[in-house]
């Protein structure tokens, strides 16, 4: 996120909630695997790179 100057906040529209990214940040929450596709699209990468199984 550095990389692209983003926040936490930027990222709201893809988890859903700004709880819920602060929950993911903090490694409360696990990325869903849809999350995970929409997360690896906007940061142009595999999305396997968010998933933790």
């Amino acid at each position: 996120m550095d990389d692209r100057s983003l926040e936490a906040a930027d990222l709201v529209g893809i988890l859903g909630s700004s709880e819920a990214v602060f929950d993911v940040i903090c490694d409360r929450l696990e990325i869903t695997k849809q999350q995970a596709e929409v997360l690896g699209t906007f940061f142009h990468v595999d999305p396997g790179l968010f998933l933790f199984n």
